[in-house]
């Protein structure tokens, strides 16, 4: 190809009102039909409405209802809700499921925080988060919106992503024969040490029978949260929402 060729195609391919604009760019010409609409009007206008183009590529926002509920080891409950708006992305079909994952990783510690400030305990017995997309985690709670019953039913101790120590099943008792061959006095001390421990258990069912009677249709919200395309809730996000729902935190 000549170099006058050249120049006459990169021009081409710089020109809208060209089709080699558009194969170029592996679109179709600017006579297309509307669906050709979708594809190519992002590179003609950087304003173009990234959230039509979702919509139309099968990537829509999302907006999810999560839950969060804890139990302090004196038996006192509390039970908060909060919505996640994910964009979603024309990247991939399932983006906004992603960000939703993502931005609760680290919206979990915000609630875990905010729930101790509503209980007025640093020591919580245990805590759940209440998951309602289809990609729910085992150890989330189930989270059925219209069926709270079934959510109250889904609760369990494998469910539970915290667990004070006090609650956790108690381990093996030692291995005196083995213990005892390593140092003597070892096996005595470590029977010793877990006859201790298990003084201080306490039996987890009351408390997810108190969780479950703290799940209620009319649940105090902390509102919605807008999630970032990234998905990851930045120290800056988590001191915003920290401020919003609790004021000044040097006051």
């Amino acid at each position: 190809m000549s170099a006058k060729s050249d120049r006459d195609n990169r021009a081409n391919q710089l020109n809208p009102n060209n089709d080699t604009y558009y194969s170029s760019r592996g679109l179709s010409g600017a006579g297309g039909d509307d669906d050709d609409d979708a594809g190519y009007a992002p590179y003609l206008d950087p304003a173009y409405d990234q959230e039509r183009f979702a919509l139309l590529n099968g990537c829509p926002p999302r907006t999810e209802t999560f839950a969060f509920g804890a139990v302090t080891l004196e038996g006192r409950t509390a039970y908060r809700t909060a919505a996640f708006a994910a964009p979603g992305s024309s990247v991939g079909k399932a983006a906004a499921i992603v960000q939703l994952e993502d931005y609760l990783g680290g919206f979990t510690n915000l609630a875990r925080a905010l729930l101790q400030r509503v209980l007025g305990s640093q020591d919580l017995g245990i805590f759940a988060i209440f998951d309602p997309t289809e990609s729910c985690l085992p150890w989330h709670v189930p989270f059925y919106q219209e069926n709270l019953e079934a959510t109250r039913a889904s609760i369990s101790a494998d469910r539970l992503q915290f667990t004070s120590v006090r609650l956790k099943p108690m381990p093996r008792p030692p291995d005196s024969s083995f213990l005892d061959a390593l140092s003597p006095g070892a096996s005595r001390r470590a029977d010793q040490a877990w006859h201790e421990l298990a003084a201080t258990k306490l039996d987890i069912l009351p408390f997810i029978e108190k969780l479950r009677e703290a799940v209620v249709v009319d649940a105090p919200s902390w509102g919605t949260f807008t999630v970032p395309p990234s998905g990851y809730l930045s120290l800056d996000d988590y001191r915003k929402a920290w401020f919003r729902l609790c004021g000044d935190p040097t006051r």
